[in-house]
């Protein structure tokens, strides 16, 4: 329920923007399973992300590198993914957020941020393979096989039809 929820967040987010259609979400959640793997990161979590990506400006051209740009700036910060995305859309559009310069006052261009954010990605990564990754992974992975099973029982039409009927009484 959870995951269909941030996945019409997020198209609704895109379509806004930039046009989303449907094949785009199916491509994107085919990148969100594979940084899953990479990250252990549940792609329900990453559709929240991307949702709130796309609602402050980020295009969908944009959406999958913006994506592991917070990953990125998460893991090398300690901050959440939500704060994270904030200052990646704010890269994104152009400005370099101050809390990025008083951390790395290096960082003058865009391009430079974006390097930072890809070096924290590799960490990420790393991490995903650490046991405590791999256990999360694994819970992850064990969320997705629920979310089949649920749609299966939600998308036949003897359930909704019963939803209907109960919600008429």
């Amino acid at each position: 329920i959870e995951q269909e929820k941030q996945e019409r967040r997020l198209a609704a987010a895109l379509q806004i923007r930039s046009g989303f259609t449907k094949a785009d979400l199916d491509l994107l959640q085919r990148h969100n399973a594979a940084l899953q793997q990479q990250t252990a990161i549940g792609d329900e979590v990453l559709l929240s992300v991307q949702a709130q990506l796309a609602a402050l400006g980020v295009s969908k051209r944009e959406i999958v590198e913006a994506t592991k740009a917070t990953i990125g700036l998460s893991e090398a910060t300690g901050k959440n993914l939500n704060s994270a995305a904030i200052e990646v859309a704010k890269v994104f559009g152009g400005t370099i957020p101050k809390s990025l310069r008083q951390l790395r006052p290096d960082i003058d261009t865009t391009k430079e941020a974006l390097q930072f954010f890809a070096e924290g990605f590799v960490i990420a990564k790393a991490n995903a393979d650490t046991l405590g990754g791999q256990l999360a992974r694994l819970a992850a992975n064990f969320s997705d096989v629920q979310e089949e099973l649920v749609k299966t029982v939600t998308e036949s039409d003897e359930v909704k039809r019963a939803f209907a009927t109960l919600n008429d009484l």
